[in-house]
């Protein structure tokens, strides 16, 4: 690849070829046949030589170095593992030609496993590394049920993740056709104002006094429901009379 060998040699001996030429530091040819030509005829031949290129690969694992053959063709891994959470995913093509000496980073995305478990399920995969993940403000069970955030709606992949976000459980609480979300575990009072004469029992999910005090473990439905306060208005009614019979003995008397 380099010249030629040629003259006059003696009949019998032999000619030792050079098993690698260089030809600078990156491209080399390397001889493909037994290095020793005897010389028992006259010879015309062109030595079988396989040229080669220097290649350095940079990967996110390490590095392929080496001499490999012109025209051969490198296979890279499309996705490098580096344990069960962390993982390079090619950017480009995942095969390299050599046709001329290569020093070269190849492009990977890396990735990092994420499991977040939500009140209605789990969001799991491979995220790029820098990407957002938006949680759901709100999650709704039903229609009397949701889970509201207490924390950031927004995670920043930059490490694997595995995590269940802070959501508050809330009820809907119907009282008197007005409905209104609370947290679980909360107190709420069951109050309206009415005449002396009407007595007032809340009903629906449970039945309670006017003024009663209820600790939210699920949804409520309360209605007020008023009645004749009859000890109020019988004491009153037995006053009147006792007041009227007071007057007639008193008139009489007269």
């Amino acid at each position: 690849p380099n010249g030629t060998l040629s003259g006059w040699y003696s009949a019998g001996s032999t000619i030792t070829l050079p098993t690698t030429i260089y030809n600078g530091s990156l491209e080399r040819y390397v001889l493909n046949q037994s290095g020793e030509v005897v010389v028992d005829r006259p010879i015309n031949v062109t030595a079988p030589y396989v040229r080669q290129f220097y290649v350095l690969i940079e990967m996110p694992n390490g590095t392929i170095e080496g001499w490999y053959d012109a025209g051969s063709a490198i296979k890279l891994p499309r996705v490098i593992y580096n344990g069960t959470a962390e993982r390079y995913v090619i950017n480009q093509s995942d095969e390299i030609s050599v046709d001329e000496p290569i020093n070269t980073a190849v492009v990977y995305v890396r990735q990092f496993y994420v499991d977040v478990a939500l009140p209605n399920g789990t969001i799991s995969g491979w995220y790029n590394e820098g990407s957002v993940i938006t949680l759901p403000r709100v999650i709704y069970v039903g229609n009397a049920t949701r889970y509201v955030i207490n924390q950031s709606d927004t995670l920043t992949v930059s490490s694997p993740i595995s995590e269940a976000p802070s959501y508050v459980k809330q009820f809907l609480v119907t009282v008197n056709g007005a409905s209104s979300w609370y947290d679980a575990g909360s107190t709420i009072r069951l109050y309206e104002p009415v005449p002396w004469y009407e007595t007032l029992t809340w009903v629906g999910s449970y039945t309670l006094p006017n003024g009663a005090n209820v600790t939210v473990y699920g949804p409520i439905v309360e209605s007020a429901r008023t009645s004749i306060n009859v000890e109020a208005v019988g004491g009153i009614a037995g006053v009147i009379v006792v007041a009227a019979a007071v007057g007639v003995v008193a008139i009489r008397r007269r």
